[in-house]
This record gives C-alpha cells, sequence and structure tokens, in this order.
C-alpha cells in the first residue's frame, strides 16, 4: 500500500536552494548620505562597472560651490531672552559675479526689537574663480570675520566634489534604464531579474565610495514569483504608467493649444520617452500574467496626440 501524500506542504528545491524560476525581481533601497564625494573617484568606480556615463555628473560650476559654501555657513542661537541668526543671502549673479550677503539677525525679546546690520559683503569672481569680501557693518564685520574664511574653507574642500543628492539621482536614473518601477515614494523599486546585474554595479560603487559597511548601502531583497507578487508589481507599474502618460499628455495638449513648433531636441526627447515605455510594457507583459497589465487606451491616447503634436 503507498503511502498517502502529504496535505498543506510547500514543496522546495533539492538542498533548499532558489532557483530562477522562483524570482519575480528583486526590491530595491538605496541609501546614500547628502556628504559630498570626490567627482573623479565616482567617475572612476562608475564607468569599471560599465554603468552609463551620461548618468553622472560632470565637474560642478565652482559658482554653484560658492553659493552652497555660502549657505553652509549659515547659523542659529537661542538664549531666553534673544536668539541670534546669522543669514546669509543671494544679492545678485550675472555673467561675471556672484554675490552674497552676511547679516547677523537679533531678536531681542526684551528689548521687543529685531536687529539685523548688514556684517559683509561676499564676492565670488567668475572668471578668476575667487572669492573676496569686504566689510559693511564694522562692528558686526569684526565679529564676524571668521565666516569668510569658513566660506572659503568650505569651497576648497569641495570644488572637486559632487553632493550626495546627485549620486541618488544617476542612481535612480540607471534603475529606470532597467524598467525599474516605484512601489513606494521614499525611492524603494522594484527591479526585473535582467537588472541584478546593475544592482551588483551600484553596490560596489558605493562600497568603493563609502566602504564596506559605511553610511551608504543598497538593500536588495527577492520578490518572489507568485500570484500575489505579480499583482502587486502589475498595480504599481500600471500607476506608475499612467502618471507617466498623464504628464506627457498634459504637455502635448499645452503644446497643441500653444501652436508653437516643438524644439528639436525636444520632439527627439518625446519619441525616446515613448520607446522606453514600450519596451518597459512588453518587459512586464513578459514577466506578469499579460490580463495584468491594462495600459492599452492609455497608450492609444499618447499614440494619438503624439502624432498630432509631431506632424505640426
Amino acid at each position: 500500500m503507498s503511502p498517502k501524500m502529504p496535505r498543506n506542504v510547500v514543496a522546495v528545491t533539492p538542498g533548499g536552494q532558489i532557483t530562477k524560476d522562483m524570482i519575480l525581481g528583486f526590491i530595491a533601497m538605496c541609501q546614500v548620505p547628502n556628504a559630498p564625494q570626490s567627482i573623479a573617484k565616482l567617475r572612476r568606480l562608475w564607468l569599471a562597472e560599465g554603468l552609463d556615463d551620461s548618468l553622472i555628473p560632470k565637474e560642478r560650476k565652482p559658482v554653484n560651490i560658492f553659493k552652497m559654501a555660502c549657505r553652509s555657513v549659515e547659523t542659529r542661537r537661542s538664549e531666553a531672552l534673544k536668539s541670534t541668526e546669522v543669514k546669509v543671502d543671494e544679492v545678485l549673479e550675472n555673467e561675471n559675479e556672484c554675490v552674497y550677503q552676511v547679516t547677523q539677525l537679533v531678536r531681542n525679546k526684551d528689548d521687543k526689537l529685531i536687529e539685523h546690520p548688514k556684517a559683509m559683503r561676499l564676492t565670488f569672481n567668475k572668471r578668476t574663480g575667487t572669492i573676496e569680501h569686504d566689510a559693511l557693518d564694522k562692528k558686526t564685520y569684526r565679529a564676524l570675520k571668521f565666516i569668510a574664511q569658513q566660506v572659503q574653507d568650505d569651497f576648497e574642500r569641495n570644488s572637486s566634489k559632487v553632493p550626495g543628492a546627485k549620486i541618488r539621482r544617476a542612481i535612480r536614473a540607471t534603475l529606470r534604464d532597467q524598467h525599474a518601477t516605484l512601489i513606494q515614494n521614499k525611492g524603494v523599486f522594484f527591479v526585473p531579474t535582467a537588472g541584478k546585474v546593475s544592482l551588483d554595479s551600484i553596490d560596489n560603487v558605493l562600497k568603493g565610495l563609502y566602504g564596506d559597511g559605511g553610511d551608504a548601502e543598497l538593500f536588495v531583497i527577492p520578490c518572489a514569483n507568485d500570484d500575489g507578487e505579480r499583482a502587486m508589481i502589475a498595480r504599481h507599474f500600471q500607476g506608475n504608467v499612467a502618471d507617466h502618460i498623464d504628464g506627457l499628455l498634459a504637455e502635448i495638449t499645452m503644446r497643441l493649444k500653444a501652436g508653437k513648433e516643438v524644439r528639436k531636441d525636444r520632439r527627439e526627447s518625446l519619441v525616446t520617452e515613448r520607446r522606453k515605455l514600450n519596451e518597459a510594457v512588453e518587459r512586464y507583459r513578459d514577466m506578469l500574467d499579460d490580463k495584468l497589465l491594462v495600459v492599452g487606451e492609455k497608450i492609444r491616447l499618447l499614440d494619438n496626440g503624439l502624432e498630432e503634436l509631431l506632424g505640426m
């Protein structure tokens, strides 16, 4: 007599190994601090992994580094009857120079007064790449003269660096090229299995920049290939596609109403976006049950609008 088959059990592969067929893709979350990093080092690591060079920033403009240096010295100190702020505001920027003003703002609750003497002016010369400063209110300048050196030090320290926000932007762009779909607004993505190579490359770049176990980290979690996960990914993918198409349709409607010819670079960009959208839909259609993807009507509307706009 043959033994009865057990009920309510889950079969596993020999040795408990996870096979490719069990994995739909990967849930990816990336954590990158704001602290600037060396552009040269980022570029070297990025290119070594074969990632798209156009996605990482070029050398930052010195004037933008100067602006960040000025903002970095703003402070606020509060006491029982008085609070003091050091404010740094842009005065002007033209093709030759960028000028910021340092002001000390004091709120005196005892005397019911707000005082805001102008301490100094900071001027960045775009031609020479130098920073100059001159006194405005002499008493306040003497108290805050050290700020000019702080700005200079910060400028020199960050002149060949890129802020963490731009590294995060390059990573998100890389994931989008792999047809990743956003499943949570705080930067949680689903990446199809074909994108695992790019995930590994991003992880290697972050470890090279920040060290193994450093402040930056890429979290990658396998996503099971079952009905529940497929339905969940399909729902988010369709929502993202609908939002993307709605944005394009709004732009197309605005341009058609204006009746102006679309610039060549934007025409090419629209065609590229439409091609990538089609590639993404086909990728997810192959990966998910076809019935889960209901985006045909939206795409038809987009194609009609593009045909009308590009035919102007």
